[in-house]
């Protein structure tokens, strides 16, 4: 919301919005967990018994003076941690950022 004129800006129709959009990214693979595993098994080519419910926008701080990190989607197996990125943007330092 703008909030000098009190108007939403960047207001889309909801049948416009792509799983590229930060809040349907969330709201489809927390909601779905399903359509989650599925597509881990796509993208990493393996199969995955199980996921513990997928956790949105999930934060992680380990220690007092040092950044936190903030992972879109965040879930697990038994034996391994999966985090989904939604990246929208071609930025320079991804590499060293993942």
């Amino acid at each position: 919301m703008n909030k000098e004129t009190n108007t939403f800006d960047d207001f889309q129709p909801w049948e416009t919005i792509t799983l590229s959009n930060r809040y349907m990214f969330y709201k489809i693979f927390t909601h779905y967990p399903d359509k989650l595993h599925r597509l881990l098994e796509i993208l990493l080519k393996i199969k995955i018994d199980h996921i513990t419910p997928p956790e949105g926008e999930k934060n992680f701080e380990t220690d007092p003076t040092a950044k936190s990190i903030r992972l879109d989607v965040h879930t697990k197996d038994k034996n391994r941690v999966y985090t989904v990125e939604m990246q929208n943007a071609t930025e320079s330092d991804l590499p060293k950022r993942a």
